[in-house]
């Protein structure tokens, strides 16, 4: 089996190539940063060309994160909205399947995206779905929930628990939003890349799944796990107050499941150690 993977340098990118490499599976990585940019045409001669070779994608390239999209929404549209079409129209035409990592804030509070990250995701799973009706496109949708893991990321592009192990690594107080009631299903970044790759291979065509743990935790309860001082701030806009994945699909269909919990996984944590993190 090979694969091509978008966005192989950011993050979860990254834990795919690793796992690839573990399990001797041959993959052509396309990233802006390192490798063929996808908005460029010799990336797009490139990403053509290897998909005679291959036998599904995985496309995690994105521009990430709910507060930044508020004022860049053109950028967002680019990234998320008109490279996954040319993606998704690519698949199709080459008859190759595509992995889609989305994210769970589509769901928002029930109804639907909160921000314009979030609108952008969803908008890419309507382009999908739209292609499979047109061209037969075959996809699997991965809705993503908070990620975490020991190389977190941190600063404007982090999530709050790169965040979190950033300030604790680093002797300073935890930056608690919104009163720490809301509730987040946290899920391993080598849990999802773990899923990815699954999707990858078993090709379950036009199926939508959630990867998450299927519990969730409230912020205020993960963050005195720390043992860090806690200051708080007001919310952030476009944030749900609760998620919590639904994992019957993905446990019966890509027989996966979480290997990780949260709290159990902090507890594991060297919080005395030089930080290996990426800001």
């Amino acid at each position: 089996m090979n694969i091509i993977v978008t966005g192989s340098d950011g993050w979860i990118g990254k834990h795919v190539c690793q796992q690839l490499d573990q399990l001797d599976i041959g993959y052509y990585g396309f990233d802006r940063k390192t490798n063929y940019d996808l908005n460029s045409p010799e990336g797009r001669r490139e990403f053509q060309f290897a998909l005679t070779d291959v036998d599904a994608v995985i496309h995690l390239a994105a521009r990430p994160r709910i507060p930044l999209s508020w004022g860049s929404t053109s950028a967002y549209i680019k990234d998320n909205i008109e490279l996954t079409e040319y993606v998704a129209q690519m698949c199709a035409t080459f008859g190759v399947h595509l992995v889609f990592a989305s994210s769970s804030s589509v769901y928002g509070d029930g109804a639907g995206p909160l921000n314009p990250y979030s609108w952008t995701k969803q908008s890419g799973e309507q382009i999908i779905e739209a292609y499979s009706r047109s061209m037969d496109l075959s996809y699997t949708i991965c809705r993503i929930f908070t990620c975490y893991g020991e190389d977190a990321p941190y600063g404007d592009k982090g999530l709050v628990i790169g965040n979190w192990l950033h300030s604790a690594l680093n002797g300073k107080p935890i930056l608690l939003r919104g009163g720490g009631q809301q509730r987040r299903d946290f899920v391993h970044v080598d849990d999802v890349a773990d899923a990815l790759i699954k999707a990858a291979g078993y090709k379950l065509k036009n199926v939508t799944l959630d990867l998450g743990t299927g519990q969730n935790w409230s912020l205020e309860e993960i963050a005195s796990l720390f043992n860090c001082p806690i200051i708080t701030e007001q919310e952030l806009l476009g944030y749900a107050k609760d998620t919590r994945a639904n994992t019957n699909q993905a446990t019966e269909l890509l027989g996966w499941s979480a290997t990780r919990l949260l709290p159990d996984w902090i507890k594991t944590l060297d919080l005395n150690r030089p930080s290996t993190q990426d800001g």
